[in-house]
């Protein structure tokens, strides 16, 4: 019988209880090194923008408890080539989002990848029918449980109605209202909805890429070419992210302070 491989995280073969720690140790270290503590209660006060205090409060709520986003949805066990996590996936944004994580590293999306999130929402054309789902974004996770690059894929990948870019508005607006209580449900909101404009952005690649594809072969030829994995990705700097929005707010009340 084939036995699945646990991905290896970080790369050589360590037990598990070693990289848990190591994971565990990096998560309190991110909060204080890349931003320090100073800087995560100098932004807290001062960012107004919500999903840019809820990005750092979460990272500092799971800093605190020596925990990352996927340990999180780990449960603190060793992951399983190709398993999701959890194996139902999770609803947030009002039951009309799911997400779940998994790791192949056969095939990972980038070079320093642990495994990704996949993103999901209701079709608009569906129901409560769970079939009814489309993918929209993929977010690839280094070995210590931070986010390196968004990701679009192709449609044989995950399944499912092929997302269209003129659905990304209602969305987000089902996604923005929102009142998540759990603390992966909050990063998972303040991630997506800070990064709205990014995913935007990737979604026009995205087709540009297709119908440049689709040029050579048919559009069913092209969703199931397992050739064609990514369609265009977008590098993630959660420091810049947050830098620029505080940048944003301090411009603003100074533009405000002027005017007055």
């Amino acid at each position: 019988m084939h036995n699945r491989k646990t991905p290896a995280l970080p790369h050589r073969p360590v037990a598990w209880e070693r990289r848990h720690v190591v994971l565990m140790v990096h998560r309190v270290d991110w909060v204080d090194h890349h931003v320090g503590l100073e800087q995560v209660h100098y932004m807290t006060d001062r960012l107004t923008d919500k999903f840019a205090r809820q990005l750092i409060d979460s990272l500092h709520h799971f800093g605190s408890a020596q925990s990352n986003p996927v340990l999180h949805l780990l449960n603190n066990q060793p992951p399983v080539d190709k398993s999701r996590y959890p194996d139902e996936a999770l609803g947030f944004g009002n039951d009309q989002w799911r997400v779940f994580y998994h790791c192949h590293e056969s095939d990972a999306q980038h070079g320093d990848e642990h495994g990704h999130f996949h993103f999901f929402t209701r079709s608009p054309s569906g129901d409560n029918d769970s079939s009814e789902w489309s993918h929209l974004v993929a977010l690839s996770m280094d070995n210590m449980g931070q986010p390196i690059q968004w990701c679009m894929v192709n449609q044989w990948v995950t399944g499912g109605d092929w997302f269209l870019n003129e659905w990304l508005a209602a969305t987000f607006e089902q996604l923005t209202t929102a009142n998540e209580q759990g603390l992966f449900e909050k990063w998972s909101q303040a991630m997506l909805c800070l990064y709205k404009d990014e995913i935007a952005y990737l979604l026009r690649r995205r087709d540009k890429s297709f119908a440049f594809l689709c040029n050579q072969a048919d559009l069913k030829s092209c969703f199931e070419d397992r050739n064609i994995y990514l369609l265009s990705v977008e590098t993630v700097s959660l420091i810049e992210k947050l830098q620029h929005s505080l940048d944003t707010e301090v411009k603003t009340t100074e533009q405000d302070d002027h005017v007055a």
